[in-house]
């Protein structure tokens, strides 16, 4: 018997309503007993919503209310965010929050970067290092045994919370959580590139969660501890590649802070990629700056797009996105770009006030880059020398 499909159309808008009358009454609200009223109703409606059209719902949801309402789609958004990465559970009479989380880290190689499987022992090290630095005494932690890379990293609010529950219950049992890699996307390859460890957290409810919330620990201590004394758990890991940790924290925070310190890393390693290719110095290389917008709109600034060529060279040889995730950013990027690029001895840097429209190869899909004329163009990569050595010391 043919089965027919099932129409979710009128679940999603009445759903959509709801949440949207919701989050505007939380917004709009005088005091902190009719907020605590309205983040209840909606907290609740949002737990009942982690399905496909639930899912649709919260996302269109946040697209109306992205143009009609700024301060509901902030707390909407945020709301939405805690209750996919966090909860509360039971666990031998004992009531524990639970925190999904990530540790991201940074690399740049000649190589393709892995997506590697961590071994058991290795992993348990890791997990020792985040009891000592990261979080508090009397915690449970939860570890996923491979690096993964951003194109493996759950899409979505439903398969977020989806990982986020297998992981609160592996750590409930102190155990590791095992990804098979055939379940996995196929990851794009960048000279450089993020990579995250993930892994849940369970704290008994009142206590602190992270070091820096106890007595007499400051969190740039705690980072410092674990950026030096953790990385050398990653480096096997990682042939080939130079590594840099970065602070874990909250799975959706972390991941948009680690895009943002990634942009000047990402710029630093271009810039290093071809001084080794090209056996140069950095300041024989030349930096085009240009602004990009979106179809839709010259004023908004999408991205600036960052290109790099020998001096010497015709076309541009490697090219670096810097995106914009705030309106502040705009005016802001241009001067943290050159502070970057002169930063690394570089001094002929052209800087395009013209604004770019978002342009990609038609026959790859690559970004086009500005060039000294004030021209987007493909990057020509140099080839390598065969006798180049292909490990970063």
């Amino acid at each position: 018997m043919k089965h027919l499909r099932r129409n979710y159309r009128g679940v999603i808008a009445r759903n959509s309503d709801a949440i949207k009358r919701l989050a505007i009454g939380l917004a709009d609200a005088a005091s902190k007993i009719e907020q605590n009223y309205w983040e209840q109703q909606l907290t609740e409606l949002i737990d009942k919503s982690f399905t496909p059209a639930g899912q649709e719902a919260m996302q269109a949801t946040l697209d109306r209310l992205w143009e009609q309402h700024p301060n509901a789609y902030e707390i909407l958004a945020d709301l939405i965010e805690a209750r996919t990465e966090s909860t509360q559970v039971a666990q031998q009479g004992t009531q524990y929050q639970a925190l999904f989380f990530c540790a991201p880290l940074l690399a740049w190689s000649r190589l393709r970067i892995p997506t590697p499987l961590v071994p058991a022992g290795d992993l348990e090290a890791m997990r020792a290092h985040l009891y000592a630095h990261i979080f508090s005494r009397g915690v449970r932690i939860a570890l996923a045994d491979r690096l993964l890379s951003p194109d493996q990293l759950p899409f979505g609010f439903n398969a977020t919370h989806k990982w986020a529950r297998e992981l609160f219950a592996s750590a409930a049992k102190n155990q590791s959580l095992h990804l098979r890699s055939q379940n996995l996307p196929e990851t794009a390859e960048f000279i450089s590139d993020l990579r995250f460890l993930i892994g849940a957290v369970l704290v008994p409810v009142g206590e602190p969660l992270f070091r820096w919330q106890e007595d007499n620990c400051k969190q740039e201590d705690a980072f410092a501890a674990w950026s030096q004394q953790a990385l050398p758990l990653f480096t096997p890991h990682l042939p080939g590649c130079m590594v840099q940790l970065l602070l874990p924290g909250p799975f959706y925070s972390t991941c948009r802070q680690a895009d943002r310190e990634a942009r000047s890393f990402f710029i630093l390693a271009g810039i290093a990629y071809l001084q080794s290719l090209l056996e140069c110095t950095s300041s024989e290389l030349v930096a085009c700056v240009a602004p990009f917008h979106p179809p839709e709109s010259q004023e908004v600034i999408a991205e600036y797009r960052i290109s790099l060529q020998h001096r010497n060279a015709e076309g541009v040889q490697h090219g670096v996105v810097w995106p914009i995730f705030s309106e502040n950013e705009q005016q802001q990027a241009p001067e943290e770009i050159r502070n970057v690029l002169t930063s690394a001895g570089l001094t002929d840097i052209v800087m395009h006030s013209h604004h770019f429209p978002l342009e990609y190869c038609e026959d790859c899909g690559a970004p086009l880059f500005p060039n000294r004329e004030g021209e987007t163009v493909h990057t020509e990569t140099p080839e390598e020398p065969e006798d180049m050595p292909h490990y970063l010391h």
